[in-house]
């Protein structure tokens, strides 16, 4: 991985959502970029977010019922759907470095047809 410890903002798991099925992995947060991380070591970044490229973060749930994704929404129009434990502190961290100080409480439902292009 390209970035060093003392850069993180916040880790943990974090599941990248693709319509058929789930990539297990870690998720970074540094004050410049959203990381998706694979498993083993060997498999480095597989996926890098700019925030100054996302238009906003949002909650979303799982199976309608389960509040544990997070919905982030790039400026160029990209969806991407994260599995996370405490979503509500993944979204203050974002929202924060984002410079907006309050997301939105309201829960949006992740339908195959929230994913963006390249999904």
């Amino acid at each position: 991985m390209d970035i060093s410890y003392s850069e993180i903002v916040r880790e943990g798991i974090g599941q990248m959502r693709k319509p058929v099925r789930g990539l297990p992995s870690r998720l970074y947060l540094t004050e410049e970029k959203l990381y998706h991380a694979g498993e083993d070591p060997g498999e480095g970044i597989l996926t890098e977010i700019y925030l100054e490229g996302i238009a906003e973060a949002v909650p979303a749930m799982s199976l309608l019922v389960v509040p544990n994704r997070i919905k982030i929404i790039t400026k160029d129009g990209d969806v991407f759907l994260f599995v996370v434990f405490k979503r509500d502190g993944w979204l203050e961290d974002i929202n924060r470095l984002l410079g907006n100080s309050e997301h939105q409480n309201t829960n949006s439902v992740g339908r195959q047809d929230d994913y963006g292009k390249g999904f």
